[in-house]
């Protein structure tokens, strides 16, 4: 997990990929499921999953 700050290091994966989200979604844009994976650079279903769990 390089380029993290110290206290990010200690997060789990999902965790990082949930904050990364929230960091591509924060300018009010709506993006699909497909777009989102290649902002922020994983795949499709695992933005599905995050997504869905931050908006609860």
């Amino acid at each position: 997990m390089r380029g993290l700050s110290a206290h990010m290091r200690g997060l789990l994966v999902s965790d990082v990929k949930k904050i990364e989200l929230l960091k591509a979604l924060i300018d009010g844009k709506v993006y699909t499921y497909y777009r989102l994976s290649k902002i922020v650079g994983t795949n499709y279903e695992t933005v599905k999953k995050n997504h869905a769990c931050s908006v609860k």
